[in-house]
């Protein structure tokens, strides 16, 4: 055996499954996001559980965590809205809902931990999706307003300072067209609202210290029309479909005239989505709706 090939072997055998460990982790990756899609909260968190197993140096897989935690959370409200006072269900409900928020604060801080310094792009655009979506379970789940705008401008910074200076990561503006479009849609007409945003509001001020919504559209689409070409950053693509379907559903776009316009662009989005996340039945209901729509010429 020549001296070169033995070196090889070694190589071999103390590196081996660097292609084949990174082909499983897309596959897992892929995986996810289709369960995620579909709704499928618990086959998501058991995919999640086996990333952060197989990959424990990976914050991204928190961020996973983070999403199926909040979908869990929002699909356990909805079940509790259902039930009247004292049903034999509720309290196992409420109890989980408990747990599940309690589990959501220490994920959170668990991926920032491990982020560590925030020295890349990556690590940036990883901490911001932890800090916004953080600032969301806050807002929704607890109901404080300080805390969710701390960590809404912290995370959007991170996400803007990566995509400065990483433009292939386009498909993160995803983030910033949810925090706008929020903000916009949610206050219009509420003028004393919005002046007590413009005054206090750090995210205000990251997000370009006004209320146009034309700024989230611009990112929304920016996002949906982005290839990701990192692992880290796949499931940003359809987020941001989901996105501007739902800013589609609300019709809230400027200088766009009846419904029939709207319908068209968005069975677009729903094809691709429904094509994706077949068993996800709510985008699969609204697209038979705007079908019905245009094939009865409702403008």
């Amino acid at each position: 055996m020549t001296k070169m090939r033995f070196i090889f072997l070694c190589f071999l055998t103390v590196f081996p499954c660097f292609g084949m460990e990174n082909t499983k982790r897309d596959a897992k990756i892929e995986e996810f996001i289709t369960h995620f899609g579909n709704r499928n909260t618990e086959q998501a968190e058991s995919i999640v559980t086996e990333l952060k197993f197989s990959f424990p140096g990976e914050p991204l897989f928190y961020t996973f965590s983070l999403k199926a935690l909040f979908q869990e959370l929002e699909i356990v409200e909805e079940k509790i809205a259902s039930l009247k006072q004292g049903a034999p269900d509720r309290d196992r409900l409420e109890n989980r809902k408990k747990y599940l928020v309690d589990f959501f604060e220490r994920e959170s801080v668990a991926g920032l931990n491990l982020l560590g310094f925030l020295n890349s792009p990556k690590d940036k655009y990883l901490a911001g999706r932890i800090y916004t979506m953080r600032s969301a379970f806050i807002k929704k789940f607890k109901d404080e307003y300080l805390r969710p705008d701390e960590d809404a401008a912290t995370g959007i910074g991170l996400i803007k300072s990566a995509i400065q200076e990483d433009p292939k990561l386009c498909s993160a503006k995803y983030t910033l067209a949810v925090a706008k479009y929020m903000m916009a849609t949610r206050t219009s007409g509420l003028g004393f609202k919005r002046l007590i945003i413009s005054h206090f509001s750090k995210t205000f001020s990251q997000l370009g210290g006004n209320f146009d919504v034309n700024d989230a559209w611009n990112w929304a689409k920016e996002a949906n029309s982005c290839e990701p070409v990192y692992y880290y950053i796949k499931d940003a693509k359809w987020d941001s479909g989901f996105l501007l379907k739902q800013m589609l559903w609300e019709n809230h776009e400027p200088q766009k005239n009846g419904h029939r316009e709207r319908d068209e662009q968005i069975i677009g989005i729903l094809d691709e989505l429904c094509q994706r996340f077949p068993e996800n039945k709510r985008i699969q209901n609204e697209r038979l709706l705007i079908l019905r729509h245009l094939e009865a010429g409702v403008n």
